[in-house]
């Protein structure tokens, strides 16, 4: 290839090299966008800017009137601005001076773009007035609120009665007042805010008027207690306030206005059948008898009221319940039940209850509601089975209704007296709380069927005297049971007596396991030879406890009885006296283990000392060590005089050493035998010598 022809090539190279480099590109994220916002006036004004990216966005509040956003990635955005002065009055970016109010398609920002958000916000139209009293009086500090579509915002009246909500979005709205003593608030109304100019709303308190009465039971003329009266206007339906009768049966509501009401009774102890009802006992509202209220007048609406039977309507179980005195008893559950519970009644304020079971054989039960229970501060009525002529604590003891072909069974009235109750609060050491389970005994010890309890758990008794198990649970977890009020046995539980409305508090704690209260000891003198006794100890719960006892000689199991008797072996050590407490009578096991330490005395021993003379002033000694049948180990130091003149193991009770260099002459040396983990020190007898 020619000269030329490569140079051709070469620059057509460059040519194309530098067609497919790109020029630098402007980073993401460094688009800007600056808001300027001024109100009617052009003042300016706090706002929050609104920037979404799609459909998503966030708002930054200014209170300055300018706002600037930088590092906006590239992207497709829409930009707002809205303010609280102008009742959320948004207007949108769109290019324009004036802004949109209506969302215009997204801006598309790229390349470091600045977008200059300035706009000043139309005049909107004004909402204000002044609340007055009937009287012509202006009303101070009262609220009057604004709703739309559920958005609700208020302002409060100024000294001269006045409010103002400022700027206001067009469109319909609901206005109101709130009340002052003595006067009701402006009803409720709806006005029309225009698109601009000033919209004046004044707004009138009238004076309060109130309904007031006594309400008795249509069937014995007793006021009916507890009752919760409601006011609604008749028109509207609107609540108006509500009030409870007294033991009287008397009740007042206030702050009403003038118009028509109706009152609604709701009855807690009512019965199944209707325990809510309207004035003039009429069982809908737009049946129920109006109650026309002046303003500044109290009207006076006094009703009997009527309880509908319940064995008026079809059933086939029905009957009474009433107190010992013959009272009727109102809130009373009646449970039937065939192993199954059948839907409950509750006994109305006659005390008259009615079921409707299926064929079959039933036992009924009467109770406390739990409605009754909390309203009260007695204790609840015992509960009691249908008997007939006889008590039925259990449902053992109940007579058995066979309902057939649906016919009623009536008349099966039943009588309750007043329990006592036991307001006994379980916890544990730690103050955790205690779900509660009871076991009921006579003072002689023996079971009874346990006892029922209120709606807090508490034990309920008849009159008499008893003890009692504190059983239950924390956290899931089986607690171990404890003798009423903190005894082991029933033998050292405090005896409880009781009279029908006893109402007295205490406390139980229930530990988690079986503890000691009394560590375990041991009788017997601590040597070989003697025998050992050892006990149980004394432990939080005794019922149902049992105990296993062992002996131990270091690791090595030496005993499995409360009694041990000691041998050689034993002499000198340590030995573990262990008792086991474990219980299984109230469906977990317990097990704990506590240990007693009893040190055994060493035994004598017996040391016997030889020696011979050999030439050139040697000696040689026989050491014998005994001691009760060991095989004595150790070490023997044998002296003359105070000289110490050799120290020799023992192996086995036995010993041979010579010694060398002794001093010429008569001598006398004396062994001692130095003990040993078994065997106490001793001492030989003389042995006198001549060393050549």
């Amino acid at each position: 290839m020619s000269r030329a022809l490569r140079l051709v090539f070469v620059l057509l190279a460059a040519l194309i090299g530098g067609l497919l480099v790109a020029p630098p590109a402007q980073a993401a994220g460094t688009n800007t966008v600056s808001f300027h916002v001024t109100d009617p006036d052009g003042a300016p004004m706090a706002f929050t800017a609104l920037i979404y990216v799609g459909g998503n966005g966030g708002g930054n509040s200014s209170e300055t009137g300018d706002y600037t956003k930088t590092g906006i990635a590239d992207g497709d955005y829409t930009f707002a601005v809205q303010s609280a002065v102008m009742d959320g009055y948004r207007l949108w970016y769109d290019g324009t001076a004036t802004g949109s109010t209506t969302q215009p398609a997204p801006t598309h920002l790229a390349g470091g773009q600045t977008i200059d958000f300035t706009v000043q916000f139309p005049r909107l139209a004004t909402l204000s007035g002044t609340v007055t009293t009937s009287d012509g009086d202006p009303v101070p500090n009262v609220g009057v609120g604004i709703n739309r579509a559920g958005m609700s915002k208020s302002v409060q009246t100024d000294s001269s009665g006045r409010y103002d909500f400022g700027f206001m979005n067009s469109g319909a709205v609901k206005i109101y007042t709130g009340a002052v003593s003595g006067w009701v608030g402006a009803p409720t109304e709806i006005i029309t805010i225009p698109a601009s100019g000033a919209l004046t709303k004044n707004l009138t308190l009238t004076r309060a008027g109130s309904i007031e009465g006594t309400l008795v039971n249509d069937a014995d003329s007793a006021p009916v207690a507890g009752i919760e009266v409601t006011a609604w206007t008749k028109t509207t339906a609107t609540y108006a306030g509500t009030a409870h009768t007294d033991a009287a049966g008397h009740f007042r509501i206030e702050g009403l206005g003038a118009t028509d009401f109706v009152l609604r009774y709701h009855d807690s102890f009512g019965g199944s059948v209707r325990p809510m009802w309207w004035s003039g006992n009429q069982e809908t509202y737009t049946g129920a008898t109006a109650i026309a209220v002046a303003g500044g007048a109290t009207t006076t609406h006094n009703e009997r009221l009527i309880y509908p039977d319940p064995a008026d309507y079809s059933h086939t179980l029905s009957g009474t319940v009433s107190d010992g005195a013959g009272a009727k008893l109102a809130g009373i559950t009646i449970t039937a039940t065939n192993g199954t519970d059948a839907p409950a009644a509750t006994t109305d304020r006659n005390g008259r209850w009615a079921l409707s079971v299926a064929d079959g054989s039933w036992r009924v039960r009467a109770e406390a509601s739990a409605a009754l229970q909390s309203a009260g501060a007695t204790p609840p009525w015992y509960p009691q089975y249908y008997a007939a002529g006889a008590t039925a604590d259990t449902s053992a003891d109940a007579d058995q209704l066979s309902v057939s072909g649906g016919a009623a069974i009536d008349n099966l009235d039943l009588s309750l007296a007043r329990s006592a109750r036991l307001r006994i609060d379980v916890s544990t050491p730690a103050g955790d709380t205690v779900t509660p389970g009871w076991r009921l005994y006579t003072t002689g010890g023996a079971e009874l069927p346990a006892p029922p309890t209120d709606v807090n758990g508490y034990p309920l008794l008849r009159p008499g005297s008893y003890k009692l198990l504190a059983t239950g649970q924390a956290g899931g977890e089986v607690l171990l049971p404890r003798w009423y009020v903190a005894a082991a046995s029933v033998d050292a539980a405090t005896t409880v007596t009781v009279a029908a409305g006893d109402d007295p508090a205490s406390a139980v704690s229930l530990a988690s396991g079986l503890t000691l209260v009394t560590a375990p000891s041991t009788t017997g003198s601590a040597r070989v030879g003697s025998v050992l006794s050892g006990n149980s100890g004394a432990w939080n719960l005794q019922t149902g406890t049992n105990y296993a006892f062992s002996w131990k000689r270091g690791s090595a199991a030496v005993g499995s009885a409360a009694a041990y008797k000691v041998v050689p072996a034993d002499a000198g050590a340590v030995l573990t006296y262990a008792v086991t407490a474990s219980n299984s009578a109230f469906g977990k096991s317990f097990s704990t283990t506590a240990t007693k330490k009893v040190s055994i005395a060493k035994l004598a021993s017996k040391t016997s000392l030889k020696a011979k003379a050999l030439a050139g002033k040697k000696v040689r000694f026989t050491i014998t060590v005994s001691g009760s049948g060991l095989a004595p180990q150790g070490t023997v130091t044998i002296r003359r005089g105070s000289v110490v003149v050799a120290k020799v193991k023992v192996v086995n009770g036995k010993a041979t050493v010579t010694v060398k260099r002794q001093p010429r002459g008569s001598k006398t040396y004396r062994g001692t035998f130095n003990g040993s983990t078994q065997l106490l020190t001793s001492l030989s007898g003389k042995v006198r010598l001549r060393v050549r």
